[in-house]
């Protein structure tokens, strides 16, 4: 007998092979995380990678991504055998997080680079959150936990990266039980309006992301913006939020284009400058790139800086234009929505 599947997907496939055909169900894994949270957070989030990971993928990434360890073999072997990682927030009179990283068998050789390893996956792909960088790490029998605080922004970059139907599920139960006369529309607009600030200002005032880390978090906030309820808020306020939400996507459009041309001007003088911890900072504006010399000559070192750093000049004038064009919208609709409703917007 001969299966396939398609599209090629390890995961599914090895969980079809152990049901013997049936149809797949939810993960132990995951009723496990499930149990966990009805009894130790109010959030949790959870990724089940048990036979998701490709050894010799694994291998390949460390080596390309630069890390030094002891000996890889083990350390492939330990990462090849992770069930899956979970993330819980726990509310108190402060917001707590702890990631939890589980394997079927012990993982003393990735504990020494656990943290390491988290913060440059999570970089790369775009989903740092800059909290994780002060989180303590502990080994508890076959898992890896990592602990710390989390400040308002990362409980909303963390929540963010869930998406789900539950603000239609209420704007339903809203539109099917209240009579539109009696909702307060102002006090609405102000909610909405203040979750579309808290948005703003999360973004422009980051510091220390790369381009692409930024772009990314640009187009997730974007997302979050189009999910508001709008039930009974002010079309003006309404389009308001379409209008930074456009702007958003906008931005995550230029931040990639300016990183497409870093890396082709990278290619066109070779490797003369990388990722680095040093960011250079232009007005509290951070892009995360340095340089390093290499084996190319000082003139092409000079030629790839200079047309860099024009392209980050460029772009921080489109971001600063981006953030006042925003910041006046909203002074307008303030106004306005103040004289209207006899609210403080």
């Amino acid at each position: 007998m001969i299966a396939s599947m398609e599209p090629a997907n390890r995961q599914m496939t090895a969980r079809w092979l152990r049901e013997n055909g049936k149809q797949n169900r939810v993960s132990s894994y995951l009723k496990e995380a499930i149990g966990f949270a009805n009894t130790s957070a109010q959030v949790m989030i959870a990724f089940d990678f048990q036979d998701a990971i490709d050894p010799e993928r694994v291998a390949f990434r460390i080596k390309s991504g630069g890390m030094k360890m002891d000996s890889m073999d083990s350390v492939v072997k330990t990462i090849s055998m992770m069930r899956g990682i979970e993330f819980a927030i726990s509310v108190t009179d402060k917001i707590n997080g702890a990631i939890k990283i589980d394997f079927t068998g012990g993982p003393a050789a990735v504990v020494p680079h656990a943290k390491n390893m988290l913060v440059t996956v999570l970089e790369k792909n775009g989903l740092m959150v800059s909290d994780i960088n002060d989180f303590s790490t502990e080994t508890k029998g076959n898992s890896i936990i990592l602990r710390g605080n989390l400040s308002t922004m990362a409980f909303n970059q963390v929540t963010s990266l869930i998406e789900h139907p539950i603000s239609h599920g209420v704007d339903s139960a809203v539109t099917g039980k209240a009579d539109d006369s009696q909702v307060d529309v102002g006090r609405n607009s102000k909610m909405y309006y203040d979750s579309i600030m808290e948005y703003v200002t999360e973004m422009y005032d980051r510091k220390g992301s790369s381009l692409d880390s930024r772009a990314s978090w640009f187009e997730k906030y974007a997302r979050q913006m189009d999910g508001l309820s709008t039930v009974n808020v002010d079309p003006d306020v309404v389009n308001f939020g379409s209008f930074v939400s456009h702007s958003f996507r906008d931005m995550t459009s230029k931040l990639r284009q300016m990183d497409m041309r870093r890396y082709e001007n990278q290619v066109r003088y070779g490797a003369n400058y990388d990722n680095a911890t040093d960011n250079y900072n232009y007005n509290n504006y951070y892009y995360g790139y340095a340089y390093r010399y290499s084996k190319y000559t000082t003139e092409r070192v000079k030629g790839s800086r200079q047309l860099n750093n024009e392209s980050i000049k460029k772009m921080k004038t489109e971001v600063d234009q981006s953030r006042l064009d925003i910041d006046n919208r909203s002074a307008d609709l303030r106004r306005k929505m103040s004289s209207k409703y006899k609210i403080n917007f």
